[in-house]
């Protein structure tokens, strides 16, 4: 069941921390990919309590990610690898002038706009919402990041604070969408994966939106 065709040693440390049987599992981590992933996962795991030890050999951090999956709604949790990747993470552009935190208070309130971002192949609907998304980001009413361009232009005097261009943030989505494909099939020892000919790739550059 250990046998796997993942590249990376994150979404493999998953697999084994689902396949395991212990009550408790303590998984040794300082990485925020890992992090959300043991949230987005933890369903699928058969122990009653799951820990990240994070820090330092000095200064140790046990994290109990069991007491923060109580505390967060089903539709968060079945977004959230969605909102880790299009936030920008270790293979995802950040968007400057917005924090994860600032924009997780977004993802809060349209938490539904994400809700199909790494599932499956992307369609326009998947793009559409995402979007819409990156618009409620920059508190703008608009279906469209250049519609949101267009009205703060002539509201602020910092032009490198405006939203990407609906072209670059198409590209960032599905890159976006790639990666959050993998972490959601992270349980799966042969995941199904999109082909880099659908222009969602692992080798495609990384757009930065800056």
């Amino acid at each position: 069941m250990l046998k796997v065709a993942h590249e990376e040693a994150d979404t493999r440390t998953l697999l084994h921390a689902v396949n395991s049987s212990c009550d408790t599992v303590v998984v040794s981590a300082r990485d925020t990919d890992v992090f959300i992933m043991l949230l987005s996962h933890l369903n699928k795991m058969r122990c009653k309590e799951l820990w990240m030890m994070a820090g330092t050999s000095k200064k140790r951090r046990f994290i109990p990610i069991h007491d923060i999956h109580c505390k967060l709604s089903p539709e968060v949790l079945s977004s959230l690898l969605a909102f880790h990747a299009i936030s920008g993470c270790d293979t995802t552009s950040y968007i400057r002038g917005h924090t994860k935190r600032s924009m997780w208070n977004t993802f809060i309130e349209s938490t539904n706009l994400l809700r199909n971002l790494g599932r499956g192949p992307l369609t326009q609907e998947t793009i559409n919402d995402a979007e819409r998304f990156f618009c409620h980001v920059y508190k703008v009413n608009a279906d469209s990041v250049d519609d949101a361009r267009r009205l703060l232009f002539s509201k602020t005097s910092q032009p490198e604070c405006l939203p990407p261009t609906s072209d670059a943030l198409q590209q960032h989505i599905k890159r976006s969408h790639y990666q959050a494909t993998v972490w959601e099939q992270a349980c799966c020892s042969t995941p199904d994966l999109l082909n880099a000919e659908h222009g969602v790739g692992k080798r495609t550059p990384v757009i930065h939106l800056s």
